[in-house]
């Protein structure tokens, strides 16, 4: 006897009697189960695989092996039936005589047991597949840690290995590599993700390391690797995502396109690899994937050739007039290279800065006449490229950077808040936070405080770039250097030992790990005029007179400043005049001027401290006939320049136009508020001691007291001043120094008082 009656009437046909038997065996409701359970089982594995770090194809198996299953449910709900008894074939279970009531109670147990095995048996294949694909992502054996969740979820990181050049001409590795770079800006602009430059990888092409010991060294979830073979007017690009963590391939692709398509196939390439890593790309940059910069494949040779040169080669004037060309030529083969003009911009700035600072174009004729041509090509392809891209990073670099130091108070903030956009456009952009760290190093020349915390910000911005981009040997050797100067030698070697791996040859000059003599001298002023502590004098002397054997002066006559430094802590009076008497040569180049200018205005002060007005008048003028060439040098903004060239005017007797000079210079330099004193103690001295005071009383953190104290020689007038005697009596640090080399002071020695 049959569970269910047969009440299907004799004539009906095949398919619907076999309907009803589908119907009778539970086939149906086992389907129906199944299939809405295998859909909440994909939306929960969609949710949660990403967070445990199941990789994106055990997604898809899923996926598979649901679909899969259904028609296994199908089959075992056709030919079995669940019954007390256990799992019986559905003919035989029809055997069974039952009464009407039993039928009934069994037809009831006949659908829920049809529903169970339409949920279970999806469920059982979805936890079976979960739980092995979890165990395989974490065969290291360690428990899996929640904050180690939470930070995968917020950032994840990536590492792309530099494209193997697969064509016979050696000529496409730039080809290569300008793909490499394109799919690398693609990613940086994905939400979420980290992403390490291109430079940091060039170290890696030829390595034999192991992926997972690159992907450790880095620190990175992720590595891209893959090759590009171009021949002819055919492009090959084949790319591999691999997980950092167990070297598992997670994705791979080839594509085929013929060369005029390969700029669309660099964007295609970014956003399936953000699809395979299933982030979000950032909202603001949706569409704006720039996998075209040009349809030219002679420009964007040459665009990345000029790209390598720098980061290979450095910034001589051989390598940067180089890049100059192949920009230039590149922007003449296509004019709507925005990426071309934003970078040759840069290129015309640096060398507009180079012709004083580093003399370049010494077989020209006129310099200004170069330096004019140069400012209008910047300005051309700065407005080519602002015109083209206006968004675009390199524009937006461009428009920042223009390696002019130091700033007035408006350009700098107006600087700082073009690189504020650019990082929070591009965070990931190693040259942005770069250059901000420059920015803060520079806050030093709006205000003579303590700019230990200015350099605190540089150095935190500093490894921020170095952090994005750690083996970039222009910037490493840029960042140490600027470490050295600051005398932080433990930060010295550890850049020294990154710098090495990437240029052996640095380990043979002993001074690139050695802090420079300039640094330990600023170190040794800084503590000298925070505590007034005459033992820091003879380190001076012993340090400048090891630097003075080993010559380690940035330029020519530099040794001499230091010099007269010194002679002024040690009151040499006789050792200015003599330094000032040795030969000189004047030059438009670099700190020569400024250095000319310190050297006679020292001279200057001590003859009229001797009370030589004669010899005074002749430094005096000497300085007055040369300002043009003092205020010509590129680096004539010391904050000392208006305050020399005022007080040679007021020893030549003509205030009126040292009050001037002094005006006028004030709103172009930096002058400090202990520098604008100095100037201006020589015009109006009641008015400096008033402007002193009151800036103390603004600041009580102030330094300007000491380095007028320290600076003594040049600072009389001031020093004399009746109010400002007061201020040393009772501050009492500076007294026992000036006392011997101030007259004025000399009754404040601690003897005259026994």
């Amino acid at each position: 006897m049959n569970d269910e009656p047969n009440n299907n009437p004799p004539n009906q046909s095949g398919l619907l009697i076999f309907w009803h038997e589908l119907k009778r065996r539970k086939v149906i409701r086992v389907a129906s189960v199944y299939i809405i359970t295998g859909w909440i089982i994909i939306q929960v594995a969609a949710a949660t695989f990403p967070t445990f770090g199941i990789p994106p194809w055990a997604f898809r198996f899923i996926i598979l092996m649901v679909i899969l299953g259904l028609p296994v449910a199908l089959i075992l709900a056709w030919a079995f039936e669940l019954t007390p008894d256990g799992i019986k074939a559905t003919h035989n279970v029809e055997k069974n005589t039952h009464s009407e009531v039993e039928l009934q109670g069994l037809a009831k147990k006949r659908n829920l047991r049809a529903y169970a095995l339409g949920a279970l048996l999806p469920t059982l294949i979805f936890g079976a597949l979960a739980l092995f694909f979890y165990l395989q992502t974490d065969n290291s054996g360690a428990e899996l840690n929640l904050a180690t969740v939470e930070s995968k979820v917020d950032k994840k990181s990536i590492a792309m290995m530099p494209l193997l050049n697969m064509s016979s001409n050696a000529e496409n590795e730039y080809f290569a590599g300008g793909i490499h770079e394109d799919i690398l800006t693609n990613l940086s602009r994905i939400k979420n993700l980290q992403v390490i430059s291109r430079t940091s990888m060039m170290k890696y092409a030829a390595s034999e390391k192991t992926l997972k010991e690159i992907g450790t060294e880095l620190a990175v979830d992720f590595i891209v690797e893959g090759s590009v073979r171009r021949i002819g007017n055919h492009v090959r690009v084949t790319i591999q995502l691999i997980n950092a963590n167990n070297d598992l391939h997670l994705w791979a692709n080839n594509f085929e396109r013929e060369l005029l398509d390969v700029f669309a196939t660099q964007s295609e390439l970014a956003k399936e690899i953000s699809n395979s890593l299933q982030l979000e790309i950032q909202p603001d940059s949706v569409g704006t994937l720039e996998g075209m910069p040009t349809f030219s494949v002679k420009a964007y040779d040459l665009y990345s050739r000029a790209v390598s040169l720098e980061k290979t080669e450095g910034a001589s004037e051989e390598s940067t007039m180089q890049r100059r060309k192949m920009l230039e030529e590149a922007t003449a083969t296509d004019s709507d290279f925005a990426q071309a003009w934003a970078l040759l911009k840069r290129i015309y700035d640096y060398q507009l800065t180079r012709i004083v600072a580093a003399n370049w174009y010494q077989e020209a004729t006129d310099k200004k006449a170069v330096a004019a041509q140069l400012r209008e090509k910047s300005q051309r392809a700065l407005s080519k490229a602002v015109a083209l891209a206006p968004n675009n990073v390199e524009t937006l670099l461009s428009q920042a950077v223009d390696h002019s130091w130091p700033k007035s108070i408006e350009k700098m903030q107006d600087h700082k808040d073009m690189l504020d956009h650019i990082i929070a456009k591009y965070p990931n952009n190693a040259y942005a936070w770069y250059h901000l760290g420059w920015w803060h190093s520079h806050r030093r020349d709006l205000t003579d405080q303590n700019p230990l915390p200015f350099f605190k910000d540089a150095a935190l911005a500093f490894e921020e770039a170095l952090r994005l981009d750690p083996f970039n040997a222009r910037m490493l050797s840029a960042v140490m250097k600027w470490y050295k100067d600051r005398g932080r030698q433990e930060d010295v070697t550890r850049i020294a030992a990154r710098l090495v791996q990437i240029l052996p040859e640095t380990a043979q000059d002993r001074s690139l790990i050695r802090v420079s003599w300039n640094s330990r001298k600023n170190q040794i002023v800084a503590a000298f005029l925070h505590t007034a502590d005459e033992s820091f004098l003879e380190q001076y002397k012993s340090g400048l007179k090891e630097a003075l054997q080993k010559d380690e002066f940035y330029e020519e006559y530099a040794g001499r400043w230091d010099e007269i430094d010194l002679s002024i802590f040690n009151n040499d009076e006789q050792r200015v005049l003599d330094i000032s008497r040795l030969p000189f040569e004047l030059k438009e180049k670099g700190w020569n001027p400024t250095l000319f200018a310190i050297i006679n205005a020292t001279a200057m002060h001590v003859y009229l401290n001797r009370g030589e007005m004669g010899q005074a008048l002749v430094q005096a003028k000497n300085i007055v006939d040369n300002k043009a060439v003092i205020l010509s040098s590129v680096v004539k903004k010391c904050p000392c320049t208006p305050g020399i060239i005022a007080s040679a005017y007021t020893v030549l007797g003509d205030i009126p136009q040292a009050r001037q000079t002094l005006e006028k210079l004030q709103g172009q330099y930096r002058v400090s508020k202990s520098n604008h004193i100095i100037g201006m103690s020589k015009i109006d001295l009641e008015q400096a001691v008033a402007i002193a005071f009151s800036e103390k009383a603004k600041d009580p953190k102030w330094s300007g007291f000491d380095d007028i104290a320290a600076y003594h020689m040049i600072n009389r007038e001031f020093l004399a001043h009746p109010k400002v005697q007061q201020y040393y009596v009772q501050e009492g640090k500076w007294l026992n120094y000036l006392a011997d080399r101030v007259p004025e002071y000399a009754k404040y020695k601690p003897a005259a008082h026994e």
